[in-house]
């Protein structure tokens, strides 16, 4: 018997050997330094989470409120801003006209707040998207503060003396 490359094998029983090798069971001691940061970064986050959030209101305006009687519509605060026919009251997050009120959402309250202070500047997407979401420990891309904007326009349109316009490529600018 000539099996490969003319060598001669003797004829007879042969037996072939296989063996594979022993499965490795997963070793889980690496997973430990990658959980750590994963353990610090939620607690830190729930920590932040728990925490009793200030007060909004000054001191000053909750003495106010309590003599207040029932007939005002409105609280006589002391931090208000006028923009156009409308009145802002930064504290409480509220905008009033013609003795109605708009109620805002905290973002809306602070992109106001922040729009009303740069009046006639431009404010950056940036700075929008630092100041309302990422000190929060949010990240979001800019068309949260385009839509945003797009919220506070359509409360602001009753007086068309307000406005908010693009500055293309830079941010948005309060024209009153």
């Amino acid at each position: 018997m000539k099996p490969c490359r003319g060598r001669e094998l003797k004829k007879g029983c042969y037996v072939i050997e296989i063996s594979f090798p022993a499965k490795k069971s997963f070793n889980y001691g690496w997973l430990l330094p990658a959980f750590i940061p994963v353990v610090f970064a939620a607690l830190y986050f729930a920590r932040k989470r728990s925490r009793v959030p200030e007060s909004r209101e000054p001191i000053e305006e909750k003495v106010d409120e309590s003599q207040l009687g029932e007939t005002e519509s409105l609280p006589a605060i002391t931090d208000h801003k006028k923009l156009g026919n409308f009145v802002f009251f930064e504290s409480k997050g509220v905008l009033s006209l013609n003795n109605e009120t708009i109620e805002l959402s905290d973002k809306e309250g602070k992109a106001l707040s922040i729009l009303v202070s740069n009046q006639n500047e431009v404010v950056g997407r940036d700075l929008l998207m630092k100041e309302l979401w990422e000190d929060d420990g949010v990240v979001v891309i800019t068309r949260n503060v385009d839509v945003l904007i797009s919220k506070l326009r359509k409360r602001l349109s009753a007086d068309p003396s307000v406005k908010i316009v693009n500055v293309h490529g830079k941010g948005y600018k309060m024209i009153v």
